[in-house]
């Protein structure tokens, strides 16, 4: 098992390598969540895949389950939680830490051989295409897959401050509901048609910082 630390490596040329290759099977659980932050914030594009989850879905008639229940139903290990909301910054990490992220995907390799013996040849195939579009929606731009499930919700203006905060948002690295929440979209849609002087207080009311609220009021008041 390795950690690899990307508060140190901003990039490792040879996971990229491993966890692109065709040949190499990768085993995961929620593979979406992982593939998200490979693709967006590494430039990992992870190819071939398994996803244990979705295994499990398929093997439970579509309920989702955690990975802690799967090690627990498979290994009959019952793994501890306590470092779930630890601070996961702090440098060095703890002992702790250390087990808990081993065990993140120490028994991964044992649920996938248990699922193997219980899917048919057809069941697997289709996993590994779910796994596939799992994989393929994680690799999504964040601002794209985001949009997407609003699009029909959106009118054109909406659409452009949508896009406006997500980019912010990534420029800045930080979430996009600390520029502004999602509810007030339509609120500032309203805005941009009124005078500029009595919109300014209303949209740094909304959206707080005064910097984003000038860049905001230049854009689309």
């Amino acid at each position: 098992i390795f950690i690899v630390d990307f508060l140190y490596f901003k990039k490792v040329k040879k996971l990229k390598e491993i966890l692109e290759k065709k040949d190499i099977l990768k085993i995961l659980h929620s593979s979406r969540s992982d593939s998200t932050v490979m693709a967006n914030c590494l430039d990992i594009f992870i190819n071939n895949v398994f996803d244990v989850q979705q295994a499990e879905k398929l093997i439970s008639n579509g309920e989702i389950f955690n990975y802690g229940y799967l090690v627990q139903k498979y290994s009959e290990i019952q793994l501890k939680k306590s470092e779930t909301n630890s601070n996961w910054l702090k440098r060095p990490l703890s002992d702790d830490q250390m087990k808990y992220a081993a065990d993140d995907v120490n028994y991964l390799m044992e649920i996938f051989n248990a699922q193997k013996k219980i899917l048919t040849d057809n069941q697997l195939k289709k996993i590994f295409e779910l796994s596939r579009q799992e994989i393929s929606n994680g690799n999504e731009r964040l601002d794209q897959s985001r949009l997407k499930k609003r699009k029909n919700k959106l009118s054109a203006l909406g659409r452009e401050i949508f896009l406006w905060r997500e980019n912010l948002a990534k420029n800045e690295n930080i979430p996009p509901n600390y520029i502004f929440k999602e509810n007030n979209l339509n609120n500032l849609e309203k805005l941009t048609k009124e005078d500029k002087k009595k919109c300014k207080k209303k949209v740094l009311k909304i959206i707080g910082d005064s910097k984003h609220s000038r860049d905001f009021i230049s854009k689309f008041v």
